[in-house]
This record gives structure tokens, sequence and C-alpha cells, in this order.
């Protein structure tokens, strides 16, 4: 018989399990931004900011079409039963990669063959590059949700840290030997390839004679029923989302031209990383302490009240310090070329200072089932941040269009934000009306 406290004990070590593992991934996630973040003075005096305009460019395209490059199959990865059916699965989202690269790359080569003006604007033979990035991403997170069901997070760890030395490195090689914004692409695919064959290998040698065992064209097939919810809605979900986020590279490329592109995007990606780092650390133990909340039947809006306001509190400092000296901060640690960038910052901090606040607001849509109303949020997101860039560039310049961009970002997450809390405190109330009607009977 399972008394209470060994069952206590129980929930105890498995708790100390899942906070090692989290320790584990999180480690090497904080490793690889640090990596990436120390080279960021280096790399923006070897390269200019048309360089890192392409770089931001391409970086956005791949964002973009690596949503469909597995048909979002890989999440359903942790989902059977059986780790037969698993392998399957898996089997299916790189047989789906595989799929996606080629096509892209027969899209790419006949744009670039009919000079479709984008194509010709930017002077891109790099675009045929994509397909090989797709094809890096889509066998990496094959094989990253694999790891997640067999919960060897070590791999993921050290594939995270693989990548950011490989990219720092062959940028930084690129960058002395003058390749320009190429030097910079390259190196993000050399990286992406390094890490996925990094953890393709591991995966490989530790469970490969198992999944080469199981694999069956017909439970592969048969899989694409049973998922079919993610390609149906996760898909289109995420892809709005990734455009939504990646709209700005594409309409400063096309108004103002790939210099903007580039100061937006290294302020774009030197804001984020410290950010990444701590919001994924909160949205995996906040989604814990919510579900237990909601499974108990608990008050959920204490919890978020007290999330939320803790993590403003943490990172206030750091955005005003921004906002007031955005633009001579930059221009010290990066030069003085990056000055502009700096002014871009300013603004586009109090949007991210709000996405930094959102996991929480994310979280409560899951636990509540609310994502068909976020799908709604996007779709009307997505249209207000086309509409703030054009308006900027009919009205302004560069920096009007990322105001306006960022204000919109502001103004939507605080809605989220708070239309979330709402959304916490009426379920409280409901859970106390059914508890005391409970009673009554």
């Amino acid at each position: 018989m399972r008394t209470p406290l060994a069952g206590n004990a129980a929930g105890r070590q498995k708790m100390g399990s899942f906070g090692k593992q989290l320790a584990v991934l999180m480690s090497g996630t904080a490793l690889a931004q640090v990596i990436t973040i120390l080279s960021a003075p280096v790399l923006s005096r070897l390269f200019t900011p048309e360089h890192f305009g392409v770089f931001t460019f391409y970086s956005s395209i791949i964002s973009v079409l690596s949503i469909v490059a597995g048909g979002k199959y890989e999440i359903a990865v942790v989902l059977p039963e059986k780790d037969e059916d698993a392998v399957n699965v898996m089997g299916l989202s790189v047989m789906l990669a595989f799929i996606t690269s080629l096509l892209s790359a027969l899209v790419l080569g006949g744009a670039m063959w009919m000079d479709v003006p984008i194509t010709a604007q930017m002077d891109v033979m790099w675009l045929l590059w994509i397909p090989a990035s797709i094809l890096a991403i889509g066998l990496y997170q094959s094989c990253n949700y694999w790891s997640t069901r067999r919960k060897t997070f070590r791999r993921q760890s050290v594939s995270q840290v693989v990548r950011s030395v490989g990219v720092s490195g062959t940028q930084l090689s690129t960058g002395f030997a003058g390749l320009g914004g190429a030097g910079l692409i390259l190196g993000q695919l050399l990286g992406q390839w390094v890490a996925t064959l990094t953890l393709f290998m591991q995966t490989w040698r530790e469970d490969g004679k198992a999944i080469a065992g199981k694999l069956s064209m017909k439970k592969m097939l048969a899989s694409i029923k049973t998922y079919k919810q993610f390609p149906l809605f996760n898909m289109p979900q995420a892809f709005i989302n990734a455009m939504s986020q990646q709209m700005a590279p594409f309409l400063l490329a096309a108004y103002y031209g790939s210099a903007a592109v580039g100061l937006y995007g290294l302020s774009l990606r030197l804001l984020q990383m410290p950010i990444n780092v701590i919001s994924q650390s909160i949205r995996q133990v906040y989604l814990k302490r919510a579900s237990d909340v909601f499974n108990r039947k608990g008050k959920q809006f204490p919890l978020y009240m007290k999330t939320i306001l803790s993590l403003g509190a943490v990172g206030i400092l750091p955005v005003c310090i921004l906002v007031v000296w955005g633009p001579e901060l930059f221009a010290v640690i990066l030069g003085e070329q990056w000055r502009e960038a700096g002014e871009f910052a300013r603004w586009m901090i109090l949007w991210l200072y709000l996405v930094y606040l959102n996991p929480p607001a994310s979280v409560t849509a899951q636990v509540l089932n609310l994502q068909q109303l976020v799908l709604v949020f996007e779709v009307f997101l997505f249209a207000a941040r086309f509409l703030a860039l054009w308006l900027g560039f009919v009205y302004g310049t560069a920096l009007t269009s990322i105001v306006y961009y960022s204000l919109t970002g502001v103004l939507f997450q605080t809605v989220l934000i708070a239309g979330m809390g709402w959304f916490a405190f009426r379920h409280d109330k409901q859970i106390k009306q059914q508890l005391k009607e409970v009673d009554g009977k």
C-alpha cells in the first residue's frame, strides 16, 4: 500500500527531477546567448548596417518558412504513448522537411530566374541558401522534440551551445575575411548545420537502432490523419505570428533599403536575447504552477498579478536606462555607426518590455483554453502592424515607422495582458460560485 508520505516523497522527487531538467536546458540556452552577446561588439565593427540588413532579411525569411518545414508534426512527437508511434511521427516530420526544402529551392530558383523585384532589389544570390537552412532547422526540430520526449535535455543544451559557438566563430572569421553580408549568412547556416548534426549524431548514437527498426512508411502516412490538427490549426497560428513578427524587416527593406533593416535587426537581436532567456524560464515554471492551481480549482488571478508585478519590478530599471541613454550606449559599445540603432532601441524596448511581461498571459490562454481568441488577436495584430509601418513610410522616416510599430506592440500587448488578467479574475469568480453551489447542496 502506498502511504501519503510515500506519495509526497515521490511528488518531491518528480518536482526535483523537473527542476534539474529545466536547469540543464536553460543553462545551455543562457550560455549560448552570452556567447552571441559577447561577439556583438566585434561583429558590429566588422560589418556595416547594410551587411546586417541583408542578414536580417535572410533570417526573417527563414523564420517564416521554417514554420511549415515539418507541418508542425514535430510537436506531436511527444504525444504518442508508444515510442513506435512517436518514431513514425518524427519520420513524417523529417520527410516533410525534405519536401519543403526541395519546393523552396524550386520556387526561389524560379523567382531569381524571372527576376522578381524583391530578389533584384536585394541582390541576393544567397536566396539559394534558404532551402539548406530550412532543411537544417526542420531536422533539428524533429530531433529536438524527440529528445524532449526521451528527457535527454543535455543533448539540446549541448547543441544550443555548439550552434552559438559555430555561428559566432564563423561570422567573426568571415568578418575578418571581408565577406560582407554573405559572411553573416554563411555563419548562421554553418552554425545551424553544426548544431543539427551534433544533435542528430547524439540521437542516432543512443536511439538509432530503435528508430530504424520501427520506421514504417504506412505508419508515417497514417500519422498524417491522426495528428492533422497540427497542420490545420497550430501551423496557421504559428505562421501568422511569425509573419507578424517578421513583417518589419520585409517592409523596411522595401521602403528604406538594407541599412534600415540592419539597424532594426541588430537592435532586436540584442534586446531579445536577455528577454528570451528570462521569458522561456518563466513560461515553463508558470505553466506548471498555473496548471496545478487550475487542477485544484484554486485562484488564478493572485498568481497572475504577483508574477506580472514581480517581472515588471525587475525589468523596469534596464528599460529606463535604455530609453534615456540608448543611442549613447549603442555608439560606445557597438561603434558610432550604430547610434541610430540606439534610437530604434529606445522605442522598441517599450514594446519588448511588455513582451517580457507576456508569459503569464500566454500561459493563462493555454490553461483556460482560449487559443481561438489568441488566434483572432494575432490576426488583428498583424493588420495593425502593417498599417503602422505603412503610415510611417507615408508620413515620416524609418525611425517613424519603428515608433509606430513599437507603439502598436505596446497597445496590443497591454490589451492581451489586461485581457488575460480579466479572464483569470472571471475564472476565479466562476470557481467561487461553483463551490458555493456545491456547499449549498
